[in-house]
């Protein structure tokens, strides 16, 4: 009886140390990490939390592995004024992750930055039922001479950039935007007094 008495003693405390693993395991779960040491989120997360018909307009949307220990930016609201300037359009707040950089582009509204991304944050949306997709265009007016409420010059933005965008969320349902990812939303009006865009740290608008 005395020599079982250190297997018994072995054998249970190899059960608690496979116990103490497991739980470790459940709990930090298995997350990638961008380059930053950040954990990424799957842009599909965020548009699954902003279609359920729990979640309410003026919401904060965040992803669905507890944003708020992640470094995620706070909500910042524009003015009231923004929140929705016409039907079907919403103000909104995200961040992006940059699929593709695609210079600047001068229409008929003037110069414009234009970016293809996937929104992997939403701290802020004032209309969530109007998100349709996390495919999105970027198209950031820029200050000319005749139109000084753009942002102040061209961003530094390159392919996987994360880039925080304060705008007006157009739905891929009625805009007419395609990034290599297919039909896309589009944020614009990223500039004062409805919006902004930080990369880097530095802030535009």
């Amino acid at each position: 009886m005395r020599h079982t008495e250190p297997i018994r003693i072995a054998s249970s405390m190899s059960r608690l140390v496979v116990g103490l693993f497991l739980g470790l395991s459940l709990l930090g779960g298995c997350r990638e990490l961008d380059g930053t040491g950040a954990p990424l989120t799957d842009a599909g997360f965020d548009l699954q939390t902003i279609g359920d018909a729990g979640v309410g307009d003026g919401a904060v949307l965040r992803d669905l592995g507890g944003a708020a220990d992640q470094g995620w930016p706070a909500p910042m609201l524009p003015p009231a004024s923004c929140f929705q300037r016409s039907a079907g359009v919403t103000g909104i707040q995200v961040v992006l992750r940059v699929d593709e950089y695609k210079g600047v582009k001068t229409g008929r509204n003037g110069p414009h930055e234009i970016v293809h991304g996937t929104i992997i944050n939403t701290p802020w949306v004032y209309k969530a039922s109007i998100i349709d997709t996390t495919n999105v265009e970027v198209a950031m007016n820029i200050q000319t001479a005749t139109d000084p409420s753009g942002l102040p010059k061209e961003i530094p933005v390159k392919a996987r950039d994360q880039i925080e965008v304060e705008g007006e969320y157009i739905p891929k349902a009625t805009a007419t935007a395609t990034t290599a990812l297919g039909p896309a939303a589009v944020i614009h009006f990223t500039h004062d007094p409805c919006g902004y865009a930080v990369l880097g740290g530095v802030k535009y608008k």
